[in-house]
């Protein structure tokens, strides 16, 4: 069986069926009616049959699909199913994207601020928007580290961290449910604000 070349690839003319080209170790281009050409490895897995996605030509070259068909077969050697291990790490990207300093400080600030003067909880999302989010905002809090981005003040007892340290050192060992209202009373509670 020959592999692919990248003029193979490159010149594979669209027909009226999709139709396979083979590179070896179940690694194919699928070349669609439409003209599409998608990366696909073919595997089994616990006795089935399996195929996984791995990208679009020419976003994808050759060279870039082997790579990641000999990624996936590493994984498949080490007992685990490549298509499983691509979707939790979807699922991972997806959970930083949503947990992140800025959006749980928000969601924090929003659930507090009734038991708040006006005047106090404008002046706490001030400071969270001047001197937190610019440092922290956009990471995910699972990679925050507990008092990072704490800015010491001249003649201030302490860092000025703010939400409470509390609650990143909570986050850091996965105990709090942004959710949980009953977790956030217990977080707010226990923390005071400098």
């Amino acid at each position: 069986m020959s592999q692919l070349t990248d003029t193979k690839v490159r010149n594979a003319k669209p027909s009226a069926k999709p139709y396979k080209l083979t590179d070896g170790g179940g690694l194919f281009l699928l070349v669609q009616p439409t003209g599409g050409k998608l990366w696909r490895y073919k595997y089994r897995f616990a006795g089935k049959e399996k195929k996984l996605a791995l990208g679009i030509y020419p976003d994808v070259s050759l060279a870039d699909a082997r790579e990641r068909h000999a990624q996936a077969r590493k994984v498949l050697a080490a007992g685990k199913d490549p298509g499983e291990v691509k979707k939790a790490a979807k699922r991972m990207v997806l959970l930083n994207s949503e947990n992140t300093y800025e959006a749980i400080a928000r969601d924090w600030h929003e659930k507090r601020k009734h038991t708040w003067t006006p005047g106090y909880a404008e002046s706490a999302m001030k400071r969270l928007e001047n001197h937190m989010f610019p440092k922290l905002g956009k990471r995910p809090l699972a990679v925050t580290q507990s008092g990072e981005g704490a800015d010491h003040r001249e003649g201030s007892p302490g860092p000025f961290v703010y939400p409470p340290p509390r609650i990143l050192v909570t986050l850091d060992v996965g105990g709090w449910d942004a959710s949980s209202s009953e977790d956030m009373r217990a977080i707010s509670s226990s923390s005071s604000v400098v």
